[in-house]
């Protein structure tokens, strides 16, 4: 949680040093959610304060309602494969997912 306070300001992406640990997946579903008009982005691991058992649990609790509320749900590949980012096929598909629904 050191750098919460830090993470709660507004644009706090838009810093390189933060940007820099940022997985490519991440990073392309911050695309994503632009190019499909929304402006906010749900990431677990940086949404949920993951070494604080409380808040941890009320969020993980909370679930259902987050993901029920959600325009999209953009699924990604286990972490050890955050790396790679998202394909031009999910990029694509999820594109003109958006473009039928509109």
């Amino acid at each position: 949680m050191e750098n919460m306070e830090e993470l709660c300001t507004a644009g706090p992406f838009s810093q390189p040093t933060h940007m820099e640990h940022v997985p490519k997946t991440i990073k392309d579903s911050m695309i994503l959610t632009g190019i499909l008009g929304q402006r906010y982005l749900w990431v677990d691991r940086s949404c949920i304060v993951q070494n604080d058992a409380k808040h941890k649990n009320s969020q993980i609790m909370a679930m259902t309602s987050i993901y029920a509320k959600s325009c999209y749900s953009i699924k990604t590949l286990p972490k050890a494969l955050m790396k790679n980012g998202l394909s031009a096929g999910q990029m694509k598909e999820a594109y003109s997912t958006k473009s039928t629904s509109s």
